[in-house]
């Protein structure tokens, strides 16, 4: 990962000092899952956050388009969170092709006949 970090601040115009602290992290640790995990881009991100949150909602607000700053916000958000609606991708998935579902109230996996 330190090595990808090295390329892309070649290849790329980004600011060198976010690559120097990618590749410090990952050369500190590089079984790291997640750069979110590491401390100093977690209190970076705790510190934009709100800032972030709230041009997305204006943006939407002002029915402007952020792609990219919605889809980050959306990440950060389903990477912080145990179990969100994202699951009820299992019982469509079981619904339109009998994929079988997990419950969080009983163990095993499940089907159910969704349409009459």
């Amino acid at each position: 990962m330190a090595a990808i970090a090295q390329i892309l601040k070649v290849d790329f115009n980004i600011r060198d000092r976010q690559f120097k602290h990618i590749q410090v992290t990952y050369n500190h640790n590089s079984e790291l899952a997640n750069l979110m995990l590491d401390p100093w881009f977690a209190e970076q991100i705790q510190r934009r956050l709100p800032g972030l949150r709230q041009t997305v909602t204006e943006a939407t607000r002002a029915g402007i388009p952020v792609p990219c700053f919605s889809a980050s916000l959306n990440y950060i958000d389903s990477y912080r969170t145990g179990r969100l609606p994202q699951n009820l991708v299992q019982a469509m998935r079981d619904c339109f092709g009998s994929h079988t579902y997990k419950r969080i109230d009983k163990e095993g996996d499940f089907h159910t006949e969704w349409l009459p």
